[in-house]
């Protein structure tokens, strides 16, 4: 794992509709990064808590790191999101609620079950992550080049760290009761994150007037579904969190991360 400071000064004026020049497409990933920089907050807390049990173990450092890399998604999404809202879309009203969600959900649990939400999220990111890294050509010939850059870094530093949180949350817990904590962190995670999701692309394209057009949903359903499908090609990975004796590294991706770092100036070492 790699501390890289990245800061996304070239991000400029993010374009309206910034992939394919589809609003549709566009607000869906809006939608996610809103999500993310919230979310980082809660992951956040919900390490910090646990971060000790891993002293003087071989998952310390890794831990570390994981809190830094985080705190860095947080900040640059908190950069592009603040774009979103200079340009008419509820972007704070919509992270006000996802944070209001995320708090009542935080202090019904246990600091214990937290974490095992956290690692659900974890898994989320990083799945989606991969398919970012395995099938990148879409977004690189159709995006707005700043913004495709930092969504293939965050996703990067999603796998590079997908199992820090897993690995802590299984320091904790052991047997069945591991098991049926992250089952319910996963069903927890799917409630939360796919409903905000879907239903934040549709406050943002009902800020232009067209949440109701077939045409506004046919492209982002495409790309997400169909071709390159990464929501359809993230399932089997969903589905292998159910599996008892799971772990994230399970799905070897390290030759997506070299590809990646192989491509970017500095082998991706800043």
């Amino acid at each position: 794992m790699i501390r890289r400071d990245r800061r996304h000064d070239d991000m400029g004026e993010i374009p309206r509709a910034w992939y394919a020049d589809d609003p549709g497409l566009t607000a869906f990933f809006n939608a996610m990064s809103l999500a993310i920089e919230e979310l980082e907050h809660y992951l956040l807390r919900s390490v910090r808590r646990f971060a000790e049990t891993a002293k003087d173990t071989p998952l310390e450092p890794q831990v570390k790191d994981f809190l830094f890399q985080e705190s860095i998604h947080s900040r640059e999404h908190r950069r592009y999101n603040d774009q979103l809202q200079e340009q008419g879309f509820p972007a704070e009203e919509m992270t006000q609620v996802l944070r209001d969600r995320v708090k009542r959900m935080e202090a019904r649990r246990t600091d214990l079950q937290n974490l095992a939400l956290t690692a659900a999220i974890e898994h989320f990111t990083a799945i989606l992550a991969h398919q970012l890294l395995d099938r990148p050509e879409h977004i690189r010939a159709n995006g707005y080049p700043p913004l495709v850059r930092m969504w293939i870094w965050h996703g990067a530093e999603e796998v590079e760290h997908k199992s820090v949180t897993y690995d802590l949350f299984c320091m904790q817990v052991s047997g069945f009761r591991r098991y049926r904590m992250r089952i319910a962190g996963i069903l927890a995670a799917t409630r939360v994150m796919l409903p905000f999701l879907y239903w934040v692309t549709w406050r943002f394209l009902k800020t232009d007037g067209i949440q109701w057009r077939w045409k506004s949903w046919r492209v982002m359903l495409r790309v997400t579904l169909v071709y390159p499908g990464f929501m359809r090609r993230m399932l089997r990975d969903y589905i292998r969190w159910y599996r008892p004796g799971f772990h994230p590294w399970d799905q070897d991706d390290r030759a997506l991360l070299f590809r990646w770092r192989d491509s970017e100036p500095g082998k991706g070492l800043t």
